[in-house]
């Protein structure tokens, strides 16, 4: 029988990369996460952080995190589901589904679980997903992992996403699954036409816009994604905060009742900490 861990004694592209000098990945820093870094030993300009706002180093958040540190402690010790649960959980999400204008919000420590708990627990064995083939990885990874099938239409291309809607059995669940702002791109989602076409097949649009979100004042804190998800009313709404580490997703209170009850990430994964949850509220 072949040896499945062979592979990772062969020669690897890396090992060439870093043996030239030219590696780029795995750099140690060396201070916080802020507009400069100190990176082996030297003064660096960031300019690949996830960190949009700039809330991981502002003083209050800090400060309060570590109030929440000392209060709660290290860690939640449990999932969500049993004991993992604390009021700032609630707190927290109450403001979120405050922001998104819908019914009710549940937050994950991070998007990758925000991606797997909705898409596993809402898509079933017969459903089919319709992804754009730009969407963020999170969201391929999760539609891997539930039991539907899964369809990709070209970037953006509202004739394609069509060709497959109307090819999709009409006994069929179908959930339409697109970033708000794609992460690599930074192009902005035809919500519209996405909306359009899925109330002319019966599909429903999932909108992942954790790339998009800004806070400014009054109405103008939506981005142009979030503007149209909530004229359209698109169910299932999900905003990350800026490196933060918090992930909310808003969506109908019949909704999130089932996403804590089967979705996988409130059911086997340890809650967020207190100091990550205090410093988003």
């Amino acid at each position: 029988m072949k040896d499945i861990f062979g592979k990772c004694f062969e020669p690897q592209k890396q090992d060439e990369l870093r043996a030239a000098g030219i590696y780029p990945y795995f750099r140690a820093l060396e201070s916080r996460q802020d507009v400069e870094v100190i990176m082996e030993g030297k003064r660096r300009i960031m300019l690949g952080s996830n960190n949009y706002l700039g809330l991981t180093v502002q003083p209050e958040i800090v400060e309060a995190g570590i109030k929440a540190l000392e209060k709660y402690g290290t860690g939640c010790s449990g999932s969500r589901f049993l004991n993992g649960t604390l009021s700032m959980h609630y707190e927290l999400e109450d403001e979120f589904k405050k922001f998104l204008r819908k019914e009710d919000c549940i937050t994950f420590p991070a998007g990758f679980m925000s991606n797997l708990g909705i898409i596993s627990s809402v898509v079933g064995r017969h459903d089919y997903m319709l992804l754009d083939r730009e969407d963020h990885a999170s969201i391929y990874d999760a539609a891997r992992l539930s039991f539907g099938k899964m369809l990709r239409y070209k970037h953006a291309d509202m004739e394609d996403l069509e060709r497959q809607l109307s090819q999709i059995p009409e006994e069929a669940g179908c959930l339409i699954i697109t970033d708000g702002v794609f992460s690599m791109g930074g192009d902005i989602a035809k919500l519209p036409e996405i909306c359009a076409l899925a109330e002319k097949y019966g599909a429903r649009v999932m909108v992942d816009d954790a790339h998009g979100v800004s806070l400014t004042i009054g109405d103008a804190m939506l981005q142009p994604a979030f503007r149209i998800a909530i004229f359209h009313n698109i169910p299932l709404s999900r905003m990350g905060t800026g490196g933060q580490g918090h992930d909310g997703t808003a969506m109908p209170f019949c909704m999130a009742r089932r996403l804590a009850a089967e979705g996988r990430p409130c059911g086997q994964k340890t809650g967020a900490a207190a100091g990550k949850r205090r410093g988003g509220l």
